[in-house]
């Protein structure tokens, strides 16, 4: 199970990929995060990244190495 989150939406990938789920989310940078479940379940990991702002100035657009296809 592999879940993303960030200020405005949340997304679930199950199955390797096979299964996913997108919803909308709204919650602040600093929002606790809880793992609950109905059944009997045993997480062998979690491992959290945060992430960075998907927003850019346009100079920095500008900055970035052009790739044609």
């Amino acid at each position: 199970m592999r879940i993303f989150a960030d200020v405005t939406f949340l997304e679930v990938f199950l199955a390797r990929g096979r299964v996913a789920l997108t919803a909308p989310l709204a919650v602040g940078s600093a929002a606790d995060v809880s793992l609950i479940t109905t059944a009997d379940l045993t997480v062998e990991r979690v491992v959290a990244y945060p992430l960075r702002s998907p927003w850019v100035t346009p100079e920095a657009v500008r900055k970035q190495k052009r790739v044609f296809v």
